[in-house]
């Protein structure tokens, strides 16, 4: 009968096998192993299926969101475009190739999509490194968060360091939608979201959103709504107005313009 510790020692030897076997695997294998995984959640849609096993989709689900972690941390796949997943996930990667997000649709079911997040990022050891979404304390307390889908990711360069400006857009009804502006700073070997450089009426904050109407524009899918301008270090959101026909809002031809003064984000227009 085998002791406490040897079967301790026995776990970490099978762990650290298992990651040099992961860590061995191509860019191109580790592709094709994921798609599996994202094959048997659509095969297991509750957008395709009524009757759908819920737990068994939450299954599958949790055994991508694992892979994805472990293998995100082998270096090579921080350079890999990853053409065949990229079409069944979001995947944007900023300009300076350090910062990668990958988003992809839960496939629960209802009006509402929940999304999940993985980020991927080189840290300043140039060790590649993964982890899952930040959860809120709100969320801690009041459920999971529909969270959304990557939209963009931008670069700010400040003194105390580059900034990313990670663009999202959530689904949270057939016709209410958001959009916002995410910031992001890589410390090390540590991706931090608290990065407080948008200052509105309210205080400093590290995200800019809005909700509205889909129905407002008119298409499916919506085009992205918020934009960067790198030349003048400007956030720039359209103007929503509530309205009796579009109760989430109507999205105007007008923006709000926030623009970095070197210290922080602030309204110019």
């Amino acid at each position: 009968m085998k002791t406490h510790f040897e079967t301790a020692i026995l776990c970490c030897v099978l762990f650290v096998f298992r990651n040099a076997i992961a860590t061995a695997q191509a860019p191109a294998q580790i592709e094709r192993r994921l798609l599996e995984d994202v094959k048997k959640v659509d095969d297991s849609s509750a957008y395709r299926y009524r009757d759908t096993d819920s737990d068994r989709l939450e299954k599958l689900n949790s055994e991508l969101l694992t892979d994805l972690l472990k293998y995100t941390k082998v270096a090579a796949t921080m350079d890999y475009s990853f053409p065949k997943l990229s079409k069944e996930m979001e995947i944007v990667t900023s300009a300076d190739k350090r910062f990668r997000i990958y988003t992809w649709d839960r496939q629960d079911g209802g009006t509402m999509h929940f999304f999940e997040t993985v980020y991927q990022y080189r840290g300043d050891d140039g060790r590649v490194y993964s982890r899952g979404r930040f959860v809120s304390g709100a969320e801690k307390e009041e459920g999971p968060d529909a969270a959304g889908y990557v939209d963009d990711i931008f670069t700010l360069q400040t003194k105390q360091g580059k900034i990313y400006l990670a663009s999202f857009s959530s689904i949270l009804s057939t016709s209410e939608r958001a959009a916002s502006v995410n910031l992001f700073s890589i410390n090390g070997s540590t991706l931090s979201d608290q990065i407080k450089l948008i200052k509105t009426a309210r205080g400093l904050t590290n995200t800019l959103g809005f909700e509205y109407d889909l129905f407002s524009i008119n298409v499916e899918r919506p085009p992205k709504l918020i934009t960067y301008d790198s030349a003048t270090r400007s956030i720039s959101i359209p103007v929503v107005i509530v309205e009796a026909k579009y109760q989430y809002g109507r999205v105007t031809g007008k923006r709000i313009i926030y623009r970095y003064n070197g210290a922080y984000f602030v309204k110019v227009a």
